[in-house]
């Protein structure tokens, strides 16, 4: 899954309604685009006092917070260890650098789960990238970093492209009435209660949604 542009995710990390009841994700979706400038706070995801993870428009990822750029002697980015496998699964020895983890190659980890572990602090975090830009093409980066342990469900849902939107797979099955998917156009719609999208019954029906996050969003 390395070409994240040809894919519909659905990140439950935003502000949704279902029936009334709210639905909140405990976690964190941060994105470096192509060419932003690394020295401005909105482009470094600020996890500790200590540990500010960047990029520079190439080169891997490092910590501004204690190093002025990345550096493989370093191991960059410093104050961080990196592990493969999700953080329920690796153990003490699976942990390493960051470029050591993915081993040369960022793009294979997309769509994948990988463990961040912050030795000074004792904190863990299973991160999920969903872009990576390659070469000299400005440095973005994104991913989902959500804290462990937690009683947080945080679900990365991909439709891919002309994937068969009737199939159980392709749908986020919320709740038994809440199966968001979408059909080769159009938007996305509700499975469980329509045939199909439509701007009239404000599909998805049975949601709700806000531009910004929980936190921010009243019910207007």
């Amino acid at each position: 899954m390395n070409t994240i542009s040809k894919y519909f995710y659905l990140t439950l990390c935003i502000f949704i309604l279902i029936n009334s009841n709210i639905l909140k994700a405990d976690c964190v979706v941060f994105t470096k685009p192509d060419s932003a400038d690394w020295t401005m706070e909105e482009y470094q995801d600020r996890i500790t006092d200590n540990v500010w993870i960047t990029r520079k428009h190439n080169q891997s990822l490092f910590n501004i917070a204690q190093e002025d750029g990345y550096s493989g002697s370093n191991g960059s980015p410093v104050g961080t260890l990196w592990a493969g496998t999700t953080t329920a699964n690796a153990d003490s020895t699976s942990y390493t650098s960051f470029v050591s983890m993915h081993g040369g190659s960022p793009q294979s980890i997309i769509g994948d789960t990988v463990s961040l572990y912050l030795p000074d602090d004792n904190l863990y975090f299973d991160v999920i990238f969903t872009s990576f830009s390659g070469g000299n093409n400005g440095g973005g980066f994104s991913y989902i970093r959500l804290s462990v342990p937690s009683d947080i469900d945080c679900v990365v849902f991909t439709k891919p492209d002309s994937a068969d939107w009737t199939m159980e797979e392709y749908q986020d099955r919320i709740t038994d009435n809440v199966w968001i998917t979408r059909k080769h156009n159009q938007s996305l719609f509700n499975i469980a209660q329509e045939d199909g999208y439509s701007g009239s019954n404000g599909s998805p029906v049975g949601t709700l949604w806000a531009g910004t996050t929980t936190a921010n969003a009243d019910s207007t």
